[in-house]
């Protein structure tokens, strides 16, 4: 839509020029064209070769008076920014086309403007300025752009929110395995500890009867150590669990 706007405005400028440069000779033509350009919707200004202002229409005095357009430079006008674009497109006769801003108080209006170089011979004698105003086109572009971007905004934050969900979802399923987990270390070490208990009466029996030999101490240690061995495997299995980052398997 907006290229389409631009299109058209821009279509409407350009024959606006071509007609003044077709009827400049003819001045009977030339004043009916003069009385048409001040009635038109376009903002329509000529300059001398100084960049002074010599010719406003109703559309630019409307803006901004008569008094502040007269005489003045037209770059005081326009933003400064398209100064060297304008100059630098006019000295090979081409015309310039882009966008530029008129001030008007605490306000700024955009234009599409277009640059035509008028020549005596070779001699620059003045400049044509046509602009349409695009600034509803530019406030509905700025407006856009500034809702893809508070839409973005909200897409990250329901993404982290998600993500955030993920993660106490993930936590929570952990928890419940650890639950299981230590329920499931309690029934296996009940088996072990009762044997551990076991050794530990049969040692004391065995001291006191006088039976305790060194090879029945040796046996009953080695039989301990190796319930002890089995128990502590549970635990690194455990811990390996709770590491955070591990795949679940």
């Amino acid at each position: 839509i907006k290229n389409y706007l631009y299109a058209a405005s821009f279509a409407g400028v350009l024959v606006l020029g071509v007609l003044f440069l077709f009827f400049e000779k003819n001045k009977k033509e030339l004043y009916k064209f003069h009385y048409a350009i001040d009635k038109s919707d376009a903002f329509v200004a000529m300059t001398d070769f100084g960049d002074k202002v010599t010719y406003a229409n109703d559309v630019f005095t409307a803006a901004l008076g008569k008094n502040k357009l007269l005489g003045e430079s037209i770059f005081s006008i326009f933003d400064l920014d398209c100064a060297d674009s304008i100059k630098n497109s006019l000295k090979p006769r081409v015309p310039y086309v882009g966008e530029a801003k008129i001030h008007k108080g605490d306000t700024d209006i955009q234009l599409k403007l277009t640059a035509i170089g008028i020549y005596e011979g070779d001699t620059l004698v003045s400049i044509l300025y046509m602009g349409m105003d695009i600034t509803k086109e530019k406030k509905l572009e700025e407006n856009l752009l500034q809702m893809n971007k508070n839409l973005n905004i909200l897409v990250e934050d329901k993404v982290l929110e998600l993500k955030q969900k993920d993660i106490m979802i993930l936590q929570q399923s952990r928890f419940s395995a650890m639950a299981e987990a230590i329920s499931s270390i309690a029934h296996q070490w009940r088996q072990p500890l009762n044997a551990l208990g076991i050794i530990v009466q049969d040692i004391k029996m065995a001291s006191d009867y006088g039976e305790l030999t060194k090879e029945y101490l040796d046996e009953s240690v080695s039989k301990s150590k190796d319930i002890i061995l089995e128990m502590s495997k549970t635990i690194d299995g455990f811990r390996g669990f709770m590491k955070s980052g591990q795949e679940r398997e």
